[in-house]
């Protein structure tokens, strides 16, 4: 029996390299490895809010005004947001998040004036309001009931 030429001994050696990587690949393929926002945006398409970073810069007591002519917000608005347009920011999607960042946990008065909209889809619009991912109140906007106005105190 002959020995393989070293190019045969190659060739069985890059395919079997090919083989491991592809073998890699499924596996990454099917069980990966990302972050919780990745996964509900992409993956399992429970969100249509996939958030991007942002600062979160504010100071404490500002008033913001999220309508056309207000300052820039966009370092508060990590996804579902469009606009600004004549009338005010719109709510994109299944999901819109604001950023706020406070530099050391306080008691915090939270104000919000909301205004609904006329469009295809639920009657109303459910706003859940949370920190550091406890929620601690929900309003309800709807054409019917057009502004709703929410204030909570919470230490975060």
């Amino acid at each position: 029996m002959s020995r393989p030429s070293p190019a045969a001994i190659a060739t069985y050696a890059l395919a079997g390299l090919l083989a491991i990587t592809e073998l890699v690949v499924l596996w990454n393929a099917i069980h990966p490895n990302v972050s919780d926002d990745f996964r509900a945006y992409y993956i399992d398409h429970t969100t249509t809010c996939l958030p991007q970073k942002v600062t979160g810069d504010y100071t404490i007591g500002t008033e913001v005004d999220f309508r056309s002519g207000g300052a820039d917000t966009r370092e508060l608005r990590p996804c579902g947001w469009e606009g600004p347009a004549g009338d005010g920011m719109h709510a994109i999607g299944q999901a819109s998040r604001l950023r706020f960042a406070i530099s050391e946990p306080q008691d915090l008065t939270l104000m919000l004036e909301l205004t609904g909209v006329t469009l295809p889809g639920p009657p109303a619009q459910r706003v859940q309001v949370s920190a550091n991912g406890t929620a601690f109140g929900e309003i309800e906007v709807s054409p019917t009931k057009p502004t709703a106005s929410h204030s909570t105190s919470q230490q975060r």
